[in-house]
């Protein structure tokens, strides 16, 4: 629970911050991009592990 709590933190704290840094490089599309890739990349990545929870 205290790793999800800090997580949240991190993301409220750094979130605004690095959005903001890559809006700066990159316009309106980049901090989205970004974020999407991040998203599917991680998806994929868990994939195999829902699987396997499916199956039991």
């Amino acid at each position: 629970m205290g790793i999800i709590e800090v997580s949240f933190g991190l993301g409220s704290t750094l979130g605004p911050a690095i959005g903001s840094g890559l809006y700066e490089v990159g316009g309106y599309m980049l901090p989205l991009f970004v974020v999407g890739s991040a998203q599917l990349l991680l998806v994929l990545v868990a994939l195999p592990f829902y699987r396997g929870l499916l199956s039991e």
